[in-house]
């Protein structure tokens, strides 16, 4: 089972996710890291848990609650540690982990034990901590622990609790083979077949032809005004400035041109550019091989196909350029040899280099005056960007004194506008034709993020050169406007309301015809139903299970249907009714269907293991005994809902 975190760290999710979720054993529960990467700020000392002798503290539970938000929060970026904490979040990541130390502490018990060397021999095995030469790499594990904030002692101790739940949850797996008599009538369900009759009876037949009277409307508009109600709108004020705005104020001297010509004389000196051809392999014995085969004549192509590797080229690279890419040694090594001659192999950032120089090329020194405007433009840019740091340094210190967008915006030079009443989504529901340019969405974004009463902000719009002040002018809250100003919206509605009563009131009558043993075309006709004709369906449950988001809903409820029944399903926005009726279903044998009978057999086991796993774990708990501190857990519940005040 602990070939579960080797194929984790394989996977496209990438050592990162991994190694903070290395203990997760998909075949019982999902079990959360409690080692986490976030500090326990702000959290007591308390116990949250005893399993047996064995204490959970509170600090331990918070970082588990912290690590699981994390990794939940990259698929819902918009969550909250609060909405996470309503939902269910800690009181799943509690069970969690008492679970994971349960299995840990009852492995103790029973005298099973983890060396350290099968802790070593794992993480030997985990394919993100391997070097260029394809093994273990002390640096480059330790480096992807520092990037998580974990430290050894943490991981070690994750893989050893994860070879505990190796060896206990092995024993649920035994004998939980589905047998070939269990999954038949589950295999045999699946091809199931059903045939029926399939009628829809519009709402468009029955719309009103005349409005309804004032007092109708008002009371449709009372009992409907959540339909109406037009979300929160706000009014934002704001003042963008960018560079530009030091147009002007900043100045490049000559005598600081030539300063920066001498400081940079290497960038301006004459140099070589090479093109390099280069073959990488793995380990320095392999790049001599390759080396001495270059000198007795063999081409770099020939050898790179024949040990399955591919030459790549460099072209037009000076030393410095070529050594950024490589390293020192390759670059030495390249710019040093000359033209057509294998160089002697240096390690570079990817490995051993071979490299070859097939040309180069000379380039004339650059005089001061030929780069002067070059390097005045460099200087301004510079300056600009340091002057508008500084800026917007003093901008933060003037809001937090209580400046308002007006005051900043004069002080910058900026022109103050402001949005009409704007949605959350986009687009101004009183003013259709304002539409905010795509590069001030920033703006909208961060007003609704403010307090509606609180100070202006200055938030950034895209690049490091430009930024906004912004502030809110108006809210209007989510509220239903006026009937006045919906009317015409509100009388639709009224209509379509009223003529989707109409349509299920006569779909109601069909479908009670039709379970009389009146048959559907019958009962269509005596009702006189507005439907032009009948149509059949039909359809397997394998093609259910297998294409669920393009099964036609009718199709969907003849499948939980009685033999002879019907049903109505309603139309997406009121437009009228289904009338579904179940004439026939075949039951068909999968006792020759062995992949399908194998596939099923496969499922069925894997829901025994994951029972049988549950279950052993279960009984774990009740032998060691599990005692929660409700009062700590409702402490650390009120901190992260924000109510511990």
């Amino acid at each position: 089972m602990i070939s579960t975190i080797r194929k984790l760290f394989e996977s496209k999710l990438g050592a990162i996710i991994a190694i903070i979720f290395v203990a997760i054993i998909g075949l019982a529960f999902a079990l959360s890291d409690v080692s986490g990467s976030l500090s326990p700020a702000g959290v007591g000392g308390g116990t949250a848990a005893k399993v047996g002798s064995v204490e959970i503290s509170e600090a331990e539970l918070n970082e588990a609650v912290n690590t699981a938000f994390s990794q939940v929060q990259r698929e819902n970026p918009g969550l909250t540690m609060a909405a996470f904490v309503q939902q269910g979040g800690l009181d799943d990541v509690f069970a969690s982990l008492v679970d994971r130390v349960t299995v840990s502490a009852y492995a103790q018990k029973h005298g099973m034990a983890v060396s350290k060397a099968m802790v070593d021999a794992e993480i030997r095995d985990i394919p993100a901590f391997k070097g260029l030469d394809g093994s273990f790499d002390q640096q480059t594990f330790l480096g992807a622990l520092r990037q998580n904030n974990l430290t050894e002692a943490q991981f070690r101790e994750d893989i050893r609790r994860s070879l505990y739940l190796e060896q206990l949850l092995s024993l649920s797996d035994a004998g939980t083979k589905a047998a070939r008599n269990m999954a038949l009538p589950y295999a045999s369900l699946i091809l199931e077949e059903r045939k029926g009759q399939l009628g829809v009876i519009p709402s468009q037949a029955f719309v009103p032809k005349n409005d309804p009277s004032d007092q109708v409307l008002n009371t449709f508009y009372k009992a409907n005004r959540a339909r109406f109600t037009v979300p929160e709108r706000r009014a934002i004020r704001y003042a963008v400035f960018d560079a530009a705005s030091m147009a002007g104020k900043v100045q490049v001297s000559d005598a600081e041109i030539a300063k920066y010509y001498r400081d940079n004389q290497t960038q301006y000196a004459a140099s070589e550019e090479r093109t390099i051809s280069q073959l990488i392999v793995p380990t320095e014995a392999a790049a001599q091989a390759v080396a001495k085969r270059a000198a007795g004549g063999e081409s770099l192509s020939a050898i790179a196909d024949d040990i399955g590797v591919a030459v790549s080229q460099a072209e037009g690279v000076t030393k410095s350029g070529y050594a950024s890419q490589t390293s020192d040694g390759v670059a030495q090594a390249a710019f040093s040899t000359a033209i057509g001659k294998v160089a002697s192999p240096a390690r570079g950032n990817l490995g051993w280099y071979v490299v070859r120089p097939d040309s180069n090329r000379s380039i004339a020194a650059k005089p001061l005056a030929s780069v002067s405007a070059a390097i005045r433009e460099t200087l301004t840019t510079q300056r600009t960007r340091e002057m508008l740091d500084e800026q917007t340094g003093e901008i933060e210190d003037q809001l937090a004194k209580g400046a308002t967008v007006a005051e900043i915006a004069k002080a910058v030079g900026a022109k103050v506008e402001t949005t009409p009443p704007l949605l959350q989504a986009g687009g101004s529901p009183g003013n259709p034709d304002f539409k905010l340019p795509e590069a001030l969405a920033p703006i909208r974004a961060a007003a609704f993020q403010m307090d509606a009463g609180g100070d202006p902000q200055l938030i950034q719009l895209g690049d490091d050169q430009r930024f906004a002040i912004i502030g809110i002018a108006k809210v209007d809250a989510a509220a239903p406007p006026p009937l006045a100003d919906v009317k015409q919206d509100v009388i639709n509605a009224w209509k379509r309301s009223e003529a989707s009563k109409a349509a299920r009131a006569l779909a109601a009558k069909v479908r009670d015809s039709v379970n009389k043993s009146t048959s559907l075309k019958q009962a269509l006709a005596a009702n006189d139903a507005p439907i032009e004709q009948i149509q059949p369906i039909s359809g397997t449950r394998q093609q259910l299970t297998q294409n669920q988001d393009q099964v036609p809903p009718p199709l969907q409820l003849l499948f939980s249907m009685t033999q002879g029944s019907t049903k109505l399903l309603p139309l997406p926005q009121e437009q009228g009714f289904y009338v579904v009726h179940l004439d026939e279903l075949i039951r068909n044998s999968a006792k020759d269907n062995a992949p399908l009978l194998e596939a099923t057999s496969q499922q069925l086991s894997r829901a025994l293991s994951q029972e049988f796993s549950a279950g052993f774990v279960a009984a774990m708990r009740e032998e060691l005994g599990v005692k929660r501190n409700q009062s700590v857990i409702d402490r650390l519940r009120a901190r992260l809902l924000g109510n511990d005040s």
